[in-house]
């Protein structure tokens, strides 16, 4: 028998845990943070998905409080107030003095500015 200082764990077997731990913390993570509840085929029924008829109902933390100034859920590039402005890629925000909020809108290769009274371009 071989003392317990000389055994060696098999690197097969040191590889195998690895992966398990992995791909359980990776199913964890997609699970808790990732994926929203399924759509049970909104008031109307009958499958198909969710019915898009306003903003998007997310889940998260209950004392934060998200408001959108403008945007659709999907993206583009047009202009308007509100959710009639589409964007693509977001990926900056800045204020002026004057409350007016600047979007680098990244697909879209614009600066987009929306005034405290609505959209402008």
């Amino acid at each position: 028998m071989i003392p317990k200082a000389t055994q060696q764990v098999s690197p097969k077997v040191t590889a195998a845990v690895i992966l398990i731990v992995l791909v359980v913390i990776q199913v964890a993570w997609w699970r808790g943070l990732v994926m929203k509840p399924k759509s049970t085929g909104g008031p109307m029924g009958g499958g198909g998905g969710p019915h898009l008829s306003g903003p998007p109902t997310l889940i998260g933390r209950k004392d934060v409080q998200v408001d959108t100034f403008a945007g659709a859920v999907e993206p583009g590039d047009a202009d308007g107030p509100g959710h009639q402005a589409r964007f693509d890629t977001p990926v900056g925000l800045a204020v002026d003095s004057q409350g007016s909020l600047y979007v680098a809108d990244s697909r879209n290769n614009r600066i987009r500015r929306i005034t405290p009274q609505g959209f402008r371009p």
